[in-house]
Parts: structure tokens; sequence; C-alpha cells
């Protein structure tokens, strides 16, 4: 599978096991040797820690599922995967464009 397709792939996968958008989501991967050491940062919905569960918790349980998923996905062995959250994703808020945030200032 070529690179980019690999880095697609992962994209989509986290993105659908966080519930953000794909954009929310970047993925680095070292491809020359196995197994691969995948590196993805994400954003989290806020509604993952609303529960109260912290945060460790909620990334331990995401690897753990996404890890097996990303190598029946790619078809090889996705040794490491390093989880990085970015910020927050408030998928209830309305994007805001700048010429709407003009009209309200």
């Amino acid at each position: 599978m070529a690179a980019r397709a690999m880095n697609n792939t992962v994209r989509a996968a986290t993105a659908e096991a966080f519930e953000v958008p794909t954009a929310a989501v970047s993925v680095s991967m070292q491809q020359d040797e196995a197994p691969l050491h995948v590196r993805v940062t994400t954003a989290l919905p806020d509604k993952a820690l609303a529960s109260g569960t912290d945060l460790v918790t909620v990334l331990t349980t995401k690897r753990a599922a996404l890890q097996p998923r990303l190598t029946h996905l790619l078809g090889a062995e996705v040794g490491t995967l390093d989880l990085t959250v970015a910020s927050i994703y408030h998928p209830h808020e309305k994007e805001v464009t700048p010429t709407q945030r003009n009209r309200v200032e």
C-alpha cells in the first residue's frame, strides 16, 4: 500500500474512532521496517470527558481498539501507536465564518 493511502486510511479510521472530522487528525508513520510506528495527533470530542472519565483512560481505551483495527486495515502490523490530543472538538458549535464574525462585532 502506498504511503499516502496508508496515511489516509489511518486518518479516516482515527477520525471514526474519535468521532471527529478527518481534518482534525494528522498522521505520521515510520514505514521503513516492520512493525509500523504510527503517530497520530487528533482532537478529542468534548463528550469524551463529559462523563468524568480521565484523559489517560480515554486514550488507553481508544488505542486498544484502534491499533488492531489499523493492523487489519493496513495489512501490516502496527507495533506502536502514539496518540496525542491537540485540541477539544465541540461538534455542537456552529462554525462562524469571518463574514459572520464581522457582523457580530
